[in-house]
């Protein structure tokens, strides 16, 4: 009679960045950053007719803005992708684009841009820095909600017979924790709806 060998033990992952995992059969995982799709539709969500939106990222991270890009085309914006080289030149750049479109990301880990232009467009943070410096809202990645799906994820790979647990679930993603700026909210003339205010985990006003 033929042994059954179990296959090798599958890997989860938790708050690695996308581009350093290497999903694949045996590992999956969910990554630290929080999907473009999420931060894209966040600002659709207060404004749904602000179909211009510039995206500031790191030039050593094309991945990014392919990722913003297709987003971007599913929700009916129109994008504008910027690379930087430093980070001392994203105000410059925000100085450039600010007055062409009707929200400006600017990427993490580039230093946030400068509050000085939270009266003349919405700028999208990454982190809860970029809210408190005046960016109309930030999704940050939230390590207790990576920490559960990855939990989840590797509870339900173990729950599998051992001769079933691979190939493994595909990687998946966390929404971020919100932080809303109502002032800045408020000189752009938006109206924060109750349902996302009671949904932000800090709200600076």
């Amino acid at each position: 009679m033929a042994r059954t060998v179990a296959p090798d033990k599958p890997v989860v992952y938790a708050m690695v960045p996308a581009a350093d995992a290497q999903p694949g059969k045996l590992i999956t995982g969910v990554a630290l950053e929080v999907p473009a799709y999420a931060e894209l539709a966040q600002w659709k969500q207060l404004r749904f007719d602000g179909q211009r939106v510039a995206f500031v990222y790191a030039k050593s991270a094309p991945a990014l803005a392919a990722d913003a890009s297709k987003a971007a085309a599913s929700l009916g914006l129109v994008l504008t992708a910027r690379a930087v080289d430093d980070p001392a030149r994203v105000d410059a750049a925000v100085a450039e684009l600010a007055p062409k479109v009707d929200a400006l990301w600017v990427a993490s880990p580039l230093t946030p841009a400068s509050a000085k232009w939270s009266s003349r467009v919405a700028l999208l943070g990454s982190d809860e820095r970029s809210t408190a410096a005046g960016a109309l809202f930030s999704l940050a990645p939230d390590a207790r909600d990576i920490g559960r799906r990855a939990a989840r994820m590797a509870l339900g790979i173990a729950g599998r017979a051992p001769a079933d647990r691979l190939p493994v679930p595909p990687p998946a993603t966390s929404p971020g924790s919100l932080s809303l700026n109502a002032a800045t909210a408020t000189a752009l003339g938006i109206e924060l709806p109750e349902t996302i205010v009671k949904k932000a985990r800090k709200v600076y006003r």
